[in-house]
């Protein structure tokens, strides 16, 4: 017997045989809300009460009972377009209430979804059946809960819920994989969960590990790239450290041979004279000042550390936007005002960290004056306080 197809993840829509009836060509937006929520809260009968509440949100309405008795008509209308067999409504009414009928045979995807994950953490099952479990449910997770209605408020905490469920069952099928270096999958998985949830720093990483280990570094490097470009440019977010830790492990353990020491050569040279100071990524910046703390004691020369921090008018984190905008400015007003033989990094989402060879405190504090009233020449309408702090570089 042919049943309906709910789909709730994703895109919202319900399926009978070939008819199919979705809110793509009817933007009636009561009316489909109140569909999804008669579906989503399927196991009990909801009041007229309920309903005015959902649907007008207190504002006034002199005949509310009459609006949804309308309302009810015109969904039902939509809903005959399916075709369902005689007396098999999918809206039944009891007393004044209203409620899904539970007797029409549904496949409804949240209800699979949910299923499969729970079979997945069944105790006793072997590694394939619980990634054969996994791999259904990742299939059927097509995106969030109704994110076409993410804005109500009644669908963020289940949103939340199936969300999670999603990341945890992504989270699992990749360590599987991983230890049977099942690359392909992994990556293939770890792409879609980004699409899901873009600020997985987990999926993320094992993403930039598994291309890696599979040949494509270069890849890995980029998508390494993108990562900080998006924690700290544009949700000025800290990525966590074992991100940096990957791609400096990549970098060492590139296996790729060169013959030519010309060609090599070439590509160690700047494409283009130095513009201001060296600015590199904080794993090879802490490299570096290793490199020069050596140097420091051999030839008696001194170092300074300087670190720069981007706040609101109080003192605390700007929200993300103004953070990442000011940022990216304050990168560009760092790299101009120093020597080209400075080098500099960003710390994290909020700070920069400069290296001064060869400084003294006096030299670093004009250093400091200069980035600032760059910055502040150039962007005299900046809503944020750069605050510095600087000291000698020593063994500790």
């Amino acid at each position: 017997m042919t049943k309906v197809e709910i789909s709730l993840l994703g895109e919202f829509y319900i399926k009978y045989g070939e008819c199919v009836i979705s809110e793509k060509n009817d933007r009636s937006r009561k009316k489909w809300l109140l569909l999804k929520y008669l579906i989503a809260f399927r196991e009990r009968e909801i009041s007229q009460n309920e309903l005015f509440e959902l649907l007008w949100d207190g504002s006034e309405n002199e005949n509310p009972a009459g609006a949804l008795k309308t309302l009810l008509h015109r969904l039902r209308t939509t809903l005959s377009e399916l075709n369902l067999p005689e007396g098999r409504e999918m809206i039944v009414n009891f007393m004044g209430s209203y409620a899904f009928n539970r007797s029409l045979e549904c496949v409804i995807d949240t209800e699979e979804f949910e299923r499969f994950f729970k079979l997945s953490v069944q105790p006793g099952l072997s590694e394939k059946e619980q990634l054969d479990y996994c791999r259904k449910a990742i299939d059927i997770y097509k995106g969030d809960f109704l994110h076409g209605s993410a804005f109500e408020k009644w669908i963020t905490p289940i949103n939340v819920y199936y969300h999670s469920i999603f990341l945890r069952v992504a989270h699992h099928a990749v360590d599987i994989l991983y230890r049977h270096k099942m690359y392909a999958e992994i990556i293939s998985i770890c792409r879609k969960a980004i699409t899901i949830d873009v600020l997985d720093q987990r999926i993320h990483y094992m993403l930039i590990k598994t291309l890696a280990e599979s040949g494509e570094r270069q890849n890995a490097k980029k998508h390494y790239d993108y990562v900080i470009d998006l924690f700290y440019n544009k949700q000025g977010i800290n990525p966590q450290g074992d991100l940096t830790e990957l791609y400096e492990e990549i970098v060492k353990t590139d296996k790729q041979y060169e013959t030519d020491l010309d060609g090599i050569k070439i590509r160690l040279n700047e494409k283009s004279p130095p513009q201001g100071a060296f600015f590199c990524e904080y794993e090879f910046f802490k490299h570096i000042y290793r490199l020069e703390m050596r140097d420091a004691e051999r030839s008696k020369q001194t170092v300074y550390i300087c670190l720069v921090t981007i706040t609101d008018r109080d003192g605390a984190v700007p929200p993300p936007k103004t953070l990442s905008k000011s940022a990216e400015r304050l990168r560009h007003s760092i790299g101009c005002s120093l020597r080209a033989s400075d080098i500099f990094s960003r710390y994290n989402a909020s700070q920069y960290i400069i290296m001064l060879p060869s400084a003294t405190e006096s030299t670093s504090e004009m250093v400091m004056r200069r980035i600032v009233r760059k910055y502040r020449r150039d962007y005299p309408k900046s809503p944020v306080k750069l605050i510095y702090r600087y000291d000698e570089a020593t063994r500790v």
